[in-house]
């Protein structure tokens, strides 16, 4: 039987993360959109369109952890329903190159090192 929190100190790293996980995920995401199209040839502004959406998912992942994950993770709020959300955030920053980092980071703190990770609040909801 496993207790849980996996790693006590998660959190020591999962709050300061939370102040600007979202921002800056929106302002490396943008950033990636612009240098991406970059080659030895020049600016090649056609992949600048291209990869448009992914800018756009880039944006919707930090509005919804902005949203809903910021204040549920500031207040240790480990419910199911933060742990899909929590999913649902982290799928999406995929896209953005690694413009979603940090939050990858908070998947590993709150989705799986926390007191809660989110196979005990999915098998307990």
């Amino acid at each position: 039987m496993v207790k849980y929190p996996i790693w006590k100190g998660w959190y020591g790293i999962a709050e300061p993360i939370n102040r600007f996980a979202a921002l800056a995920t929106i302002a490396l995401s943008f950033l990636w959109w612009i240098l991406n199209p970059i080659q030895k040839k020049g600016y090649n502004v056609e992949v600048l369109w291209q990869t448009l959406p992914l800018l756009i998912v880039g944006i919707i992942a930090g509005v919804f952890y902005i949203l809903i994950l910021q204040k549920a993770i500031a207040l240790r709020d480990l419910s199911p329903n933060t742990h899909v959300w929590l999913w649902i955030v982290f799928v999406l920053s995929w896209f953005p190159g690694y413009g979603g980092v940090f939050i990858w980071i908070q998947f590993i703190m709150v989705g799986c090192l926390s007191d809660m990770p989110f196979w005990e609040a999915f098998s307990n909801a």
